[in-house]
């Protein structure tokens, strides 16, 4: 993406890799550039990155150069760290807004009209004709240059396509040996943590896309009698910016778990379900409707109307052969829902992130070694990468899989893969 000042040179150029609108760019070409989470900004961040203020900071070109000025921002604005009110930056440094607030890079930063000057050319001598090589420029007379171009065209244009195509040629070959030289080395070689992203950078980039879900339901029975009145609650997560969430169908269909209502008729009656997204307050909760689930698979599908686009998680890693006994993975989650928010007086839904490692793979199951905490259900489980294999299903124990408490250590979640088939048939 690029956007070009009347002289042809880009001015400023900007790259956000963490927030709400990562790996989105920008490029601009005026002296004073706005950044804030309201839409009369410049440069508008995401309206879920509630560390930034509305009008955040702005990007000046002063006699000083570039410099960026907070505008009296709540949480601050941060040049490579650094608290700052006032700072001249340069292209490469890294603009945070609030201090766990997104991050944007400074990919470049050309002054205004140092373009022009460095790209403008004299008007040329119609007498003469300039040609350079080798660091070095010549001017000579225009007929006589262009009997010598003549006479050399016609001597060398066979022998110029020989050697072009045998460079190619060569060229190629060279890089195929090369190429597969790497290859053969990355096969052998054990990968360390360096090749992956740290588990803060993997939360910074999806939690604002994880969800708590409530839903409050009445169980009637055949003559519609009150049976029960509850309260369900857990996880969540943005699969599609227009507003699809993914949960479990435990989570928003916990009578037929139940075991005093096995064989019984129930009719439930939903009284409220809705979403809470990360970082929010309770009253900006998003009502929800069901829109697909499987029991089988204890998946299921909530579709919001949202006012913007939602954040979204990463990706998704489908391919069972790249998961192996002993991965690292991270849960981001609500574990014991609003209990815990309550219990810690929060005023906003602030998920928790859980590691764990990969103690079994199968293709109906990811079998965690993680403690399984009530509210964790329906959390996406990420690998090392930040893209989610699977979703947090189960603790063993709670689906009637084993009565042994100390079986309850261990978790359960099921493959991505299937939350993409059940995608495909509500698209």
């Amino acid at each position: 993406m690029s956007v070009r000042s009347d002289d042809g040179a880009i001015e400023v150029r900007l790259t956000h890799v963490s927030g709400g609108y990562a790996g989105r760019q920008e490029a601009l070409s005026q002296a004073r550039i706005t950044f804030g989470r309201a839409p009369d900004n410049d440069v508008r961040l995401s309206p879920q990155d509630v560390r930034v203020s509305a009008h955040h900071a702005v990007l000046l070109f002063s006699d000083d150069g570039w410099v960026i000025e907070d505008l009296e921002s709540t949480n601050g604005t941060y040049v490579n760290g650094v608290r700052v009110r006032r700072a001249r930056v340069r292209s490469g440094d890294v603009l945070r807004f609030g201090r766990r607030g997104p991050c944007v890079v400074i990919e470049r930063l050309m002054p205004m009209g140092e373009a022009r000057s460095a790209t403008s050319i004299a008007p040329r001598d119609p007498t003469l004709v300039e040609a350079t090589a080798s660091g070095t420029t010549w001017r000579v007379g225009r007929a006589t240059v262009q009997m010598m171009i003549e006479q050399a065209v016609r001597r060398s244009v066979r022998v110029w396509r020989r050697q072009t195509v045998g460079i190619v040629l060569g060229g190629i070959a060279a890089l195929g040996l090369i190429v597969g030289f790497l290859l053969r080395s990355e096969r052998g070689r054990v990968p360390s943590p360096d090749d992956f992203p740290s588990f803060s950078w993997i939360a910074e980039r999806n939690q604002a896309a994880v969800v708590l879900v409530q839903h409050h339901f009445r169980l009637l029975d055949a003559r519609g009698r009150e049976l029960s009145a509850a309260v369900s609650e857990g996880s969540g997560f943005a699969v599609d910016s227009r507003g699809l969430i993914a949960t479990t169908c435990h989570v928003v269909r916990p009578w037929e778990w139940d075991a005093r209502f096995a064989g019984r008729s129930v009719r439930p009656v939903t009284e409220a379900l809705r979403v809470i997204f990360a970082d929010r307050a309770p009253e900006e909760a998003l009502p929800a409707q069901l829109v697909r689930w499987s029991r089988e698979w204890d998946l299921a599908l909530l579709r919001v109307d949202a006012p913007e686009p939602l954040p979204v998680v990463m990706g998704f890693e489908p391919d069972l052969a790249r998961l192996r006994q002993g991965d690292e993975v991270a849960i981001i989650g609500f574990p014991l829902g609003s209990a815990l928010l309550q219990t810690t007086d929060q005023k906003r839904a602030t998920t928790a992130l859980a590691r764990s490692t990969l103690s079994k793979v199968s293709p109906t199951l990811l079998h965690l070694d993680v403690p399984v905490l009530h509210g964790y259900s329906g959390s996406p489980i990420f690998n090392r990468e930040g893209k989610v294999i699977g979703i947090l299903t189960a603790r063993l124990g709670e689906r009637g899989e084993s009565h042994d408490p100390s079986a309850r250590a261990m978790g359960l979640g099921t493959p991505v893969r299937f939350l993409i088939q059940l995608l495909k048939e509500v698209s």
